[in-house]
């Protein structure tokens, strides 16, 4: 045996009688230490960003970064411990029952559409669990088939929403003492396909040229105007919608809280935006509100799909789609990533990194469309 091979036995005699097992993972020229706990169908892993060598004889540094975990090791198994005991004296809150939990946390929100979340995913799960299901009868495998219920019912899109919902009610109810991990600590959500259909420059060129025609009246100039502005700026409908006088600044900013992440944002307007902003003044002058739109999403996507069909365009255009648009032509006109990410308000690039992705196919679509020689 040599002294590699010892000191691995020694991290196997560090593990006997630990809640959470050391383990080394091969990541090529060294080992990654970590920790896995399986307790009571519930995995959990830590990374202490600890490494060592791999050599056969092990170096100082080596001997060190065990020694190192062997405190973490130590220092995560008493935690546990509190937190077992922890438990146990709150036994009667695991007996408590978990809708009226989940209709607390829901209440806690003031946002409408939020709300509204929350009201459907607490409907789902009342179906599915029943009135009377308390905390000690959610486990790894309900969670599971929670989640399996959720796809038979709704579509992944919403069941991603519903669930991801869930396991937020049940880390909260791990931060009040009820569990020690969520049981869903370990369940990965579902990823859904989603739809990012994107205009082109020329698309929109048509549909700025293509005026709809209603049963009685032309269509509101308000929502073409509102669609092409959030082509150019990124804005979701849900800032469109407040957005008001006093969020241009000096003509050549927005500036603007965002409804979703509650972030403020600070945006020059391009040429194009302007000239909206100028048709909107000159048309309204009197309004606080930039824009008025139709109430309701379905009904502003109604306007949206006349006036695309109107100018033969066979896309699925939502408004959400002039978000997509703007990123992909903030992308085509050259800007890196990182200037994109920031013209959407995004916390980081990968997020914005679909979009150079959507780019690249567009641009081999292209290349299929050139004539045989």
């Amino acid at each position: 045996m040599n002294k590699f091979e010892r000191l691995k036995a020694k991290i196997k005699g560090y593990n006997k009688g630990s809640y959470y097992k050391m383990r080394l993972r091969d990541i090529g020229e060294e080992y990654s230490i970590y920790f896995e706990l399986r307790r009571d169908g519930i995995r959990d892993i830590k990374y202490p960003k600890l490494h060592i060598s791999g050599n056969t004889t092990p170096t100082r540094a080596d001997l060190e970064a065990v020694e190192r975990a062997r405190e973490k090791q130590q220092y995560f198994d008493e935690l546990y411990k509190n937190q077992e005991l922890d438990s146990l004296n709150n036994l009667t809150k695991k007996k408590s029952k978990v809708i009226p939990f989940f209709e607390s946390r829901r209440d806690s929100h003031k946002e409408k559409n939020t709300r509204k979340a929350w009201n459907n995913a607490i409907k789902h799960f009342r179906e599915y669990a029943g009135e009377g299901i308390t905390f000690q009868d959610i486990n790894n495998d309900f969670c599971n088939e929670f989640r399996s219920y959720l796809l038979t019912k709704v579509n992944d899109y919403t069941t991603c929403t519903y669930f991801s919902i869930f396991k937020r009610m049940l880390n909260i109810a791990t931060a009040k003492g009820i569990y020690i991990i969520s049981p869903a600590h370990q369940i990965r959500n579902v990823k859904p396909e989603t739809n990012r259909d994107f205009l082109t420059l020329e698309e929109l060129r048509k549909l700025k040229d293509t005026e709809i025609i209603e049963k009685r009246k032309t269509m509101s100039p308000d929502v073409i105007r509102a669609f092409l502005f959030a082509c150019y700026t990124g804005l979701r409908i849900s800032d469109i919608i407040n957005l008001k006088w006093e969020n241009v600044v000096d003509k050549d900013f927005l500036n603007i809280k965002v409804t979703k992440t509650k972030r403020f944002l600070k945006n020059k307007l391009n040429e194009t935006a302007k000239d909206i902003l100028d048709d909107q003044k000159s048309e309204y002058p009197e309004r606080e509100y930039i824009f008025r739109l139709p109430k309701g999403g379905n009904n502003i996507n109604l306007h949206l799909k006349r006036w695309t069909e109107q100018a033969g365009i066979t896309k699925h255009v939502t408004f959400h789609t002039a978000r997509h648009t703007a990123a992909c032509l903030s992308i085509s006109g050259g800007n890196s990533l990182f200037a994109t990410s920031k013209i959407l308000g995004h916390s980081a690039t990968k997020t914005t990194e679909i979009y150079a992705k959507l780019i690249d196919e567009e641009k081999y679509k292209a290349m299929d469309n050139f004539p045989k020689l």
